[in-house]
């Protein structure tokens, strides 16, 4: 028995995948007819589909109240009393359903906070049973809060390797088997994305490319990824033979490629082995532990995790007011799922910052609550890359055991050495270790590996400051201006870059720079230099502020 299953018309395929999609994301088992099993009789299988099903979502559109099979479908929904529908193109209902409550949703994407779809949402969990669902849409309309985990922004993910699923081809060239290949699709992209170390494109834009002209460069760039998976499906009677690639989008390279043979009895495993074989190539030093473990989602509450995500967002702007909003979304997080680490650890971080930046009225406090906050993080969540990154960073930032944090770091780069932003973590470690050259191989590195992370300014800061504390000034110029620039309220690119012109004895450029530091600046400095373990890395800092006029 599953628990919802969509009637729709076959030309409401792109809008139908984007509700499994969001449907699914929410842990509910979903069927449409991509999911119709080879050899079996298709009209007998959407039967046994639809009576079983625990709620039936009918999409009316012009084309599907035409549809024989939609109205059929949306009887027996409407009959067992189970029936969810939606209105989404403007259309008279069919004879029979003109008494039946509809959900009218137009838009050409579904936007969480719909109070439509909240309504939708609603009546599905009552129907499967799965208040979880249903809680999802009322906390949603008291408290206007999107509650999707579906792809937050690119900006928000990007530093993840990412992805997207071409649709395969079917090599006998025959039109009647796309919904096999489809569903090849939608099961492969749904494994790839349990992995927490990829960023995955869904199946609803991906699919949009069948037989378009397109170069791969050119769909990559449009969906913003560098890897693209393509594949061919060749079936002969119970048979299968699955052939995929992945190609580096960026370069034109395939840097993979396999066969996978199986009966159509064991599609799903065949199609779960494809899908694990791509995630093992592009991180192939996880270990099948880690692997295993990243299957998992991060948090049983799918709204915890939303808030999450908008707080990962948020913290990058580097400001007063975006910390803070921060910090209230992780508090949100933490209240819903006490024991969700990445949130705890990530809240660590962001007091840290607070106290460092010098936003917090009370920093003796704020240094309390991330100590506390690191310390959960660590317990719950130790052997989470992730979870030892953050814990490691607010370790550095607050003056704690660096040899603790160095630890932490290398812990995280073995459990996924293809992460960016741990190699940028790594290096203001070493930084505030003292060991400038190996901080600034380390930071060259996660540039390299992910020029274009929504990170980019944080990691260019501190490969400005391994290079002024080199005494290599004329080099630190341009990492600190264009981090300046990126992100004005990042102080620590501003002061770095008036130091550096300083010691080149270009002091009216230098007083210019610091023009453009906020109010407080002392205070920010002050606290900033602690972060640095060697002495002569903070006396440098001290001469080359004296040199403009400011004594810290």
């Amino acid at each position: 028995m599953v628990d919802v299953f969509i009637s729709y018309k076959r030309e409401e395929r792109g809008r139908c995948e984007r509700i499994y999609d969001k449907l699914h994301a929410l842990g509910l088992d979903v069927w449409f007819d991509v999911r119709l099993t080879a050899g079996k009789s298709f009209d007998r299988e959407i039967e046994t589909a639809v009576k079983s099903a625990k709620a039936v979502v009918v999409l009316w559109s012009p084309a599907s109240v035409e549809s024989e099979w939609v109205r059929e479908e949306a009887a027996v929904g409407k009959a067992r009393d189970v029936l969810a529908a939606i209105r989404i193109a403007p259309c008279d209902l069919p004879f029979g359903f003109g008494t039946t409550h509809v959900e009218d949703i137009h838009e050409a994407d579904f936007a969480e906070d719909h109070p439509g779809w909240l309504k939708i949402l609603d009546r599905v969990g009552s129907l499967t049973g799965r208040p979880d669902v249903a809680d999802y849409a009322k906390a949603a309309r008291a408290t206007g809060t999107m509650m999707t985990t579906a792809a937050p922004s690119a900006q928000a993910l990007r530093d993840k390797p990412s992805i997207a699923v071409l649709p395969f081809t079917d090599i006998t060239g025959s039109k009647d088997q796309e919904y096999f290949c489809d569903g090849m699709v939608v099961e492969i992209v749904t494994v790839i994305s349990r992995f927490r170390s990829l960023f995955v494109v869904d199946s609803g834009s991906s699919l949009t490319y069948r037989g378009g002209a397109q170069t791969l460069k050119q769909i990559a760039g449009e969906l913003g990824v560098r890897y693209i998976l393509q594949g061919s499906v060749r079936r002969s009677g119970e048979h299968v033979r699955i052939a995929a690639e992945l190609v580096d989008a960026a370069v034109g390279e395939k840097i993979w490629a396999e066969r996978f043979d199986g009966s159509m009895e064991n599609v799903f495993a065949l199609q779960d082995t494809v899908a694990n074989a791509v995630a093992s190539q592009i991180e192939p030093t996880i270990e099948a532990t880690e692997v295993r473990r990243a299957s998992a989602r991060p948090t049983q509450d799918l709204r915890a995790y939303d808030l999450y995500l908008r707080a990962l967002q948020r913290q990058r702007a580097f400001e007063r007011q975006s910390f803070s909003e921060a910090v209230a979304l992780l508090d949100q997080a933490v209240a819903l799922d006490p024991d969700y680490a990445l949130a705890l650890a990530l809240a660590g971080l962001c007091q840290a910052r607070l106290v460092i930046y010098g936003f917090t009225d009370d920093s003796v406090q704020s240094r309390r609550v991330a100590a506390d906050l690191i310390d959960r993080a660590v317990s719950l969540g130790g052997d989470d890359p992730q979870v030892l990154t953050w814990a490691a960073q607010a370790i550095g930032l607050l003056g704690g055991d660096i040899g603790a944090a160095e630890g932490m770091i290398e812990r995280a780069l073995e459990c996924n050495p293809g992460s960016s932003y741990a190699w940028s973590a790594g290096g203001w470690v070493h930084l505030y270790a003292g060991r400038k050259e190996e901080a600034l191989v380390r930071l060259r590195t996660a540039l390299t590996m992910n020029p274009r992370s929504p990170d980019r300014p944080l990691t260019l800061v501190g490969i400005g400051h391994a290079l002024l504390f080199q005494h290599r000034f004329d080099e630190a110029i341009p990492p600190l201006r264009e981090a300046a620039q990126l992100i004005p309220g990042q102080s620590g690119g501003g002061v770095g870059l008036a130091v550096a012109l300083a010691y080149l004895d270009r002091l009216d450029e230098a007083k210019a720079v610091l023009v453009n530091v906020r109010p407080g600046m002392k205070a920010v400095v002050s606290a900033f230099l602690v972060t640095f373990r060697d002495p002569s890395d903070r006396d440098l800092l001290r001469t080359g502020l004296a040199m403009i006029g400011v004594n810290v």
